[in-house]
C-alpha cells in the first residue's frame, strides 16, 4: 500500500479517472480503497485549477475580542470612570446647598429657570451612560447577539446628550451668563465632537465587521 499514489489528496474526478486505470484483477485492494474514497466524495478543497486558493479556503475567520474590537471595549471600560469623575468634580458641587440655592432661587444674580432641570438632566444622563457601559460589558463578555445593536444605540445616545448640552447652553445659558458659559461651551462642544467622531467610526464597524458577526452569536 505504501507504493500507492496519495489518493486521499485526489479530488473526485481524479479518483474516478484513477479507478479506470487500475487493473482490479491485479490490484483489488487498491481499487477497493479508491472506491471508498469516491464514496466519501474525494478531497474537498479546491483543486489546482480552481480560482480559490487552498489557503483562502482554510483561512481562519476573525472572532473573539481582538483586533479593532479592543478599542471600543477599552472605551466601555473607562466610560464609568470618566462620567464618574465628571459627576464628582463638576456636577456634584453644584448641588451644594449654597450653590444650588444661588442657581435656583429667583432674584439671585446667578438664577436661571433652566439651571435646575439642566443640572438634574446632566446628572441622570451621566449616571445612565455609566450604568449602560457596565451593562454593555456584561453583554460583551457573554457575546450576546444583541450587543452590536446596543452599542449602536449607546453611541447614538451619547451624541444626543452632547447635542442637548450644547442646545441648552446656546439657547438659555450663553446669553444670560456669557462669562460663565464660555468655558462650559468649549467643553460641551469638545464632548460633542468626540462623541460624533466616535459614532461615525464605530457604528459602521459594528454594522459591517466580520469579527463582530463571528463573535456575538449567543
Amino acid at each position: 500500500m505504501n507504493d500507492w499514489p496519495k489518493y486521499d489528496a485526489y479530488h473526485l474526478h481524479e479518483l474516478k479517472e484513477s479507478l479506470n486505470n487500475i487493473n482490479e484483477n491485479e490490484r483489488p485492494d487498491e481499487a477497493k480503497y479508491v472506491r471508498e474514497l469516491i464514496e466519501k466524495g474525494g478531497y474537498q478543497f479546491p483543486d489546482k485549477n480552481s480560482n480559490i486558493e487552498e489557503s483562502e479556503a482554510n483561512k481562519i475567520k476573525p472572532e473573539g475580542i481582538g483586533g479593532w474590537l479592543v478599542l471600543p471595549v477599552f472605551g466601555l471600560l473607562i466610560t464609568p470612570i470618566v462620567f464618574g469623575f465628571e459627576f464628582i468634580n463638576v456636577i456634584l458641587p453644584t448641588f451644594d446647598e449654597k450653590i444650588w440655592t444661588a442657581l435656583t432661587t429667583q432674584g439671585s444674580s446667578a438664577y436661571h429657570p433652566v439651571w435646575a432641570p439642566y443640572l438634574i438632566f446632566l446628572s441622570v444622563a451621566r449616571a445612565f451612560m455609566a450604568l449602560s457601559a457596565i451593562a454593555l460589558l456584561v453583554f460583551l463578555f457573554k457575546k450576546r447577539v444583541i450587543f452590536p445593536k446596543l452599542m449602536i444605540a449607546f453611541y447614538t445616545f451619547t451624541v444626543a446628550i452632547a447635542v442637548s448640552d450644547i442646545a441648552v447652553l446656546y439657547v438659555f445659558i450663553l446669553d444670560a451668563f456669557p462669562h460663565v458659559a464660555t468655558g462650559i461651551e468649549n467643553e460641551a462642544t469638545q464632548q460633542f465632537i468626540n462623541a460624533l467622531v466616535i459614532m461615525l467610526i464605530w457604528i459602521p464597524y459594528f454594522m459591517k465587521s466580520e469579527r463582530v458577526k463571528n463573535t456575538f452569536i449567543h
